[in-house]
């Protein structure tokens, strides 16, 4: 569980230095009059950031998930908790490492800024909803995979003998239909 911990912190950090790097961000020019102004353009920009964190949270979520399954899937339980928790951390990391080296301060920055100057906007998330894409994609592949795989409890079935339905003797009770049903009439 360790190594998958860090493996999540690592993923998240490279997310966030991808995230950085691919995002362009919007900027004002300060007038003369000392009043700042952006274009239409720049203002549908401010949702750049957003949409590449959303992109890196599909691609990386997802990734977190199937490294989930392949480690935790006979765990049970423990696979889910993986599967939500672990894209969650790197969601969180990716944030952090963004928030640490992407700009900031931009009322500080606007207020030195002189005529004719483009100030960038802070770099941050401003939809705080698209961290649940992080969870959401890392417990995809999960559910595609449990979907797909075969389930232990049908080998316990071939064993037993009762093709479709429950192994009677492990459960304790009569299923109707079944030679035990059957005999106990």
């Amino acid at each position: 569980m360790l190594w998958f911990a860090i493996l999540t912190i690592v993923v998240g950090g490279i997310a966030g230095a991808i995230w950085l790097r691919m995002v362009q961000l919007p900027s004002y020019q300060v007038s003369s009059s000392g009043r700042a102004s952006t274009t239409e353009r720049a203002l549908a920009g401010f949702f750049g950031t957003d949409a590449w964190y959303v992109i890196l949270a599909v691609l990386a979520g997802a990734t977190i998930g199937v490294i989930a399954w392949r480690w935790f899937s006979q765990t049970g339980p423990l696979v889910v908790l993986a599967g939500v928790s672990g894209p969650l951390v790197a969601g969180l990391v990716c944030l952090l490492v963004a928030s640490v080296f992407g700009a900031s301060d931009f009322d500080v920055r606007l207020g030195k800024a002189n005529p004719g100057d483009w100030v960038a906007i802070d770099f941050q998330l401003r939809s705080w909803s698209a961290l649940i894409v992080w969870p959401m994609f890392g417990v995809l592949p999960i559910l595609i995979a449990s979907l797909f795989s075969r389930d232990s409890t049908l080998k316990l079935r071939r064993q037993s003998g009762n093709r479709g339905r429950p192994p009677t003797a492990d459960l304790g009770e009569l299923v109707p239909g079944s030679d035990d049903a059957a005999s106990a009439k």
